[in-house]
């Protein structure tokens, strides 16, 4: 049996513990709801069960947080099963197949760029490219002959993973500002989701207010003190302004979801090496659910994977809302997931 099977039969392993994982979960949830109505008949009744009352319900308190907390780790590790099978089959992908260790895994893949293989010269603002071994700018074929752009995992080490990690109990609503930091990563500037927040948190613009018409001064990013999931949130003109000041020149592009040709619009400037940050509704692009357009949310597009005739099968995602960081997605899930706002890309490579 080939290495590539060995893994396929692994990765397939991870997606079952996944799905049996998850499975549990949904059933540890359904107990702990039945056990809540039984304490809240209890109520009912608590007359006739006198003294013994609080201590019941205290212990039935007791053992339902002992059952949500057990059904948040099964959830847990059901994700991470899931990630864990991704993992596999990208280091499949990425060599296994063709090598007999994992350093000669890293060493081959490295060679196998198909539109060149050396890193970018340094940008004119200063910033360094980065410099893992596996981060080249171009395609490689991997062993089932389909083309992937750079090495979308190798990159996920250096980025941002999850969002609203600097400031928990203020700033949650961190995506756009998460995705401007790891734009600037993947350009080699050092950069961190404290830095963005406390930029944007306290510099002010002039906009048009698209309402009343009148001129005003807002901040790069939402501040909303009651509520820290709606703080830290950005448009791309905010993002603009953002990578503009860490020293990254970019631009708000139009793209319209309804055209055949938007996914081609987004893998060009990835193949071209540049950043792209889309406008995305989370539900749609997480749990398949209808998109009603309000782009929600803001994720980095880190790598196309491609047929070896050149057509589109998906793209590698950096989404710091789900604090699992890159995720590949099929083409098409990515096209129901757009909305009309615009996106940002970077005029020059970061790659």
């Amino acid at each position: 049996m080939t290495k590539f099977a060995i893994s396929s039969e692994g990765s397939q392993a991870m997606e079952t513990l996944s799905r049996q994982l998850e499975q549990n979960a949904s059933e540890i949830l359904m107990l702990s709801d039945d056990l809540m109505q039984k304490i809240c008949s209890i109520n009912g009744i608590e007359n006739s069960l006198g003294i013994y009352y609080e201590e019941i319900v205290s212990l039935i308190s007791e053992n339902l947080k002992i059952i949500k907390d057990n059904r948040e780790n099964l959830e847990y590790l059901g994700g991470k099963a899931k990630k864990q099978a991704e993992w596999i089959m990208c280091m499949v992908q990425e060599g296994l197949g063709d090598s007999g260790s994992i350093g000669g895994v890293l060493a081959n893949s490295a060679t196998k760029a198909v539109g060149g293989g050396s890193l970018p010269s340094k940008p004119e603002n200063g910033v360094k490219p980065r410099s893992l071994d596996l981060t080249r700018f171009g395609y490689k074929e991997l062993p089932d002959h389909c083309l992937l752009y750079d090495s979308p995992m190798e990159t996920d080490k250096f980025l941002i993973q999850s969002q609203g990690k600097a400031y928990p109990h203020r700033f949650q609503g961190t995506c756009g500002l998460c995705a401007c930091a790891n734009i600037l990563r993947m350009a080699g500037v050092d950069v961190s989701e404290k830095d963005m927040i406390d930029y944007a948190g306290n510099t002010k613009v002039k906009r048009i207010n698209e309402y009343t018409g009148n001129e005003e001064e807002v901040f790069l990013c939402s501040k909303h003190c009651l509520n820290p999931r709606f703080s830290g949130g950005t448009d791309c003109y905010n993002r603009q302004k953002i990578l503009e000041h860490f020293g990254i020149e970019s631009e708000c592009v139009d793209i319209n979801p309804d055209d055949d040709s938007c996914l081609k619009q987004i893998a060009d400037y990835v193949d071209n090496g540049k950043g792209v940050i889309l406008s995305i509704h989370s539900k749609t692009l997480w749990n398949g659910m209808p998109n009603d357009g309000s782009g929600d949310h803001a994720v980095v597009v880190t790598s196309v994977l491609k047929t070896s005739a050149g057509n589109i099968i998906g793209f590698y995602i950096c989404d710091t809302g789900r604090g699992e960081g890159t995720s590949y997605y099929p083409a098409e899930r990515i096209r129901a997931s757009l909305t009309p706002w615009k996106m940002n890309v970077t005029n020059k490579a970061v790659r």
